[in-house]
């Protein structure tokens, strides 16, 4: 529907208004009032059953004309907006209204959310802008945010939560048409997984042992929350699981036999990872052999091991306990990146934190005996001349503190250290390796007088 033609039934709906017709007329059948209708959602099924409401009852013809319009306004925002105002603004105590099943415009509005799309959510959102009450129930008690989380409608739940929605203590977690929980559907979201701290803190807070309970596993792989929060790598879904699940959730194993930590290995979720291992030095647990070796031996699509990812990524406590977990026969600080294109030059661990400027992780990585002076697998650049050339000026500072440092060293191509600082161009580098060299701040080497022309 065009938004013209959603402007033109909203302005129907208008002179109805003001020729007479009340707001607050209901459909016989149901109870269904005009905004209702609007909230209901322009489904086939929908419009059939208003049709037949207009045959049975005269007060339903026009709650259907009205509804009908709102309903095919739907689909271009702008006008089922004004057709909400233009209710309400009417008759304001239609916002509390309810039908013959007990709903309020926002409860039929959240019934139908499972099938919503982002217009739909958009009127969710307005109805709540306009004092809808977001802790609305059913005569049975069912909360607007029950029935969002039947629905497994994460934006829905999101945004009762924000205005005030709470958590009931008899909440249902559990969807049984996939066979998880609400809780693995927040933890494999970016998104959404900060949802999760209502349904794990509070008066109403799941008891941490039920989060290994039979019902919070999903029913074919018998994983938690957790396992799924460490296969996505959704590092803040981990965190918050951990501090509320502790050692118990930790080392829970799903069906397979395997923990949490094992699928983020996997998944090669470096983030997830770091958080898993501390949390195993937290409760002061070891992992197994088999897991170990999975730490030590896994490799990313571009070659790069778990040291190489934490590197990278200044994980620098990640790496300290990698390695006490591991051991240092297993874990290889000067390993090399595994490239199936010879030509692409990662290197070592510390080439990867050079590159990325993550000094924390050199000074780990030189403590654990790292060779600063190794060089990469095609260019023969260490990760000097890599930190140099990026103008890296911390981690140009921690390499150069290395007792053995070799400044003499030279690329593939030929190029020095000092030429490759001098090709990043940043004075703070060139300064320090010249210093480290022995020779004179460039700025005097540059003078030249009169003279001496």
């Amino acid at each position: 529907m065009h938004e013209a033609s959603a402007a033109h039934h909203a302005h129907v709906i208008e002179r109805l208004l003001e020729y007479g017709v009340s707001p607050t007329l209901r459909n016989s059948i149901d109870g269904n009032t005009a905004l209702h209708c609007v909230a209901s959602g322009a489904t086939n099924q929908q419009q059939q059953q208003l049709n037949v409401g207009s045959i049975y009852a005269n007060e339903s013809a026009i709650v259907t004309s009205i509804g009908l319009m709102s309903l095919q306004a739907n689909n271009a925002n702008a006008g089922a907006i004004a057709v909400i105002d233009k209710l309400l603004a009417k008759a304001p105590e239609l916002l509390e209204s309810r039908n013959h099943r007990g709903e309020t415009p926002l409860l039929s509005f959240v019934a139908a959310s499972r099938t919503s799309n982002a217009h739909h959510l958009q009127l969710i959102e307005h109805l709540l802008e306009c004092r809808a009450d977001a802790g609305a129930t059913l005569t049975d008690g069912t909360s607007a945010l029950q029935l969002a989380v039947a629905a497994a409608s994460l934006p829905v739940m999101a945004r009762l939560l924000e205005r005030g929605a709470e958590v009931p203590a008899s909440i249902e977690l559990s969807l049984a048409a996939s066979g998880d929980t609400i809780l693995h559907r927040l933890s494999a979201s970016e998104e959404y997984c900060r949802l999760l701290v209502p349904f794990l803190q509070g008066a109403h807070a799941v008891p941490p042992e039920r989060l290994i309970s039979d019902t919070m596993l999903d029913s074919q792989h018998r994983r938690s929350a957790l396992h799924v929060a460490a296969k996505n790598d959704v590092a803040e879904a981990v965190e918050l699981l951990l501090s509320h699940g502790g050692a118990p959730l930790l080392t829970h194993r799903d069906a397979h036999g395997q923990v949490a930590l094992q699928l983020a290995v996997q998944e090669f979720a470096t983030n997830s990872i770091a958080h898993l291992l501390d949390a195993y030095h937290a409760h002061n647990l070891h992992i197994e052999a088999s897991e170990r070796e999975a730490l030590a031996t896994a490799r990313d699509g571009d070659g790069n091991t778990i040291l190489h990812a934490f590197a990278r990524s200044g994980l620098d406590t990640a790496i300290e306990r990698l390695v006490a977990e591991c051991g240092t026969d297993a874990i290889d600080p000067n390993v090399g990146c595994l490239q199936r294109d010879a030509f692409v030059d990662d290197g070592t661990p510390l080439h990867a934190a050079a590159r990325t400027d993550q000094p924390a992780s050199i000074r780990v990585l030189l403590r654990l005996a790292a060779d600063v002076n190794h060089n990469d697998n095609f260019h023969q650049r260490t990760p000097l001349h890599v930190a140099c050339q990026l103008g890296a000026r911390r981690c140009v500072e921690e390499l150069l503190r290395a007792a053995d440092v070799n400044l003499t060293l030279r690329s593939r191509s030929g190029e020095s250290i000092l030429e490759a600082a001098e090709d990043g161009r940043d004075d703070e580098c060139i300064a320090m390796v010249r210093s480290a060299l022995g020779l004179p701040p460039r700025s005097q080497t540059m003078i030249v007088s009169f003279d001496d022309l």
